[in-house]
This record gives C-alpha cells, structure tokens and sequence, in this order.
C-alpha cells in the first residue's frame, strides 16, 4: 500500500485579507509616528504577508477617552494617531501580527479584521449646508410625513414592464 505525505500548503487560495486599524500614543513626536508605520508595513513582509494599502498615522480626536497602563498608572488619551494596514495573509501571519501589535508599547489600541481586497474605496466628502447670510437663519429641512397616494395602475401597463425587464 503506497502512502502519500502531506506537503503544507502556501498556495495563495490559503491567504485572506486583513486590514489592522491602530492608534498610537498621542506623546510621540512625528518620526516616532513615521518610524512606527515603517515597522507596522516591515512586519506584515515578516509575517509572510504581502502588502495592499495603507492610511498613513494622522492625528484624530477620539469619540471617548481610551486609557492604557504606562509606568503602572492608568492614563486617559482623547486623541490619537489613527492609521490602517490592509494586506493579505496566511491566518498564521495575522496571529503573528496581532501578537506584534498587543506587545508594540506605541499601540494604544488596535483591531484586526478579515475583509475583501476590492474593498479601498476612496471615503465620500461631508458636504456641509450652506451658511446662513448674515442676521439670517439657516434652513432647516423637515421631511413632509405626508405620504402621496399610490396611483392605480391597468394591467396592460403592468405587462408592458415586466416584458421590459424579462431578458429573452
């Protein structure tokens, strides 16, 4: 009886997509913030990952304050260097990575997440209302809870669009 041996497999059908979103401790200074984005990239090849797209590190205000543990005493930040790595990998270099991340003493707090490659999309601008002139209010929309009412339609016109829609 012939036996077959099991070669482990590193076929690119074996990779998913990570994205990893961080922040960094606000205290450091701009080449920290570089030098720790150069790490995180450098890792991901460590790791046996390929690279898709990043957010480079930038300052944000957090929605609430996040603490961590520094020198035993528990400090509250309300900003933070957000950034994000997306790139592909075995499931064994996102474990890697994750343990990169939980021991990075930069990271004030990171998420790992699995996602699709197609999915950097250029994020849609926040169109801001116009100002009001000067002394003037500005407008204020209120959607009408009036609803209009349906209009009957025949059953010839019904026909006419199904017929549109049904692919011959």
């Amino acid at each position: 009886m012939a036996t077959t041996s099991k070669k482990p497999q590193d076929s690119r059908n074996d990779f998913l997509v990570y994205e990893v979103g961080y922040l960094l401790l606000p205290t450091l200074n701009d080449e920290k913030v570089a030098a720790a984005a150069g790490d995180f990239k450098s890792a991901v090849s460590e790791a046996g990952g390929s690279f898709i797209g990043e957010e480079y590190p930038k300052v944000r205000r957090l929605s609430y304050p996040v603490s961590k543990s520094i020198g035993g005493k528990k400090t509250p930040f309300e900003s933070a260097y957000f950034g994000w790595i997306k790139f592909e990998s075995a499931a064994a270099g996102a474990q890697k990575l994750k343990n990169f991340f939980g021991g990075d003493d930069r990271v004030l707090r990171f998420l790992l997440n699995k996602t699709v490659k197609d999915s950097v999309l250029a994020r849609p601008k926040l169109v801001r209302p116009a100002r009001p002139a000067e002394g003037g209010k500005a407008p204020v929309f209120k959607p009408s809870l009036e609803k209009e009412p349906a209009k009957p339609i025949s059953d010839e016109e019904l026909d006419t669009a199904i017929e549109k829609l049904v692919v011959k």
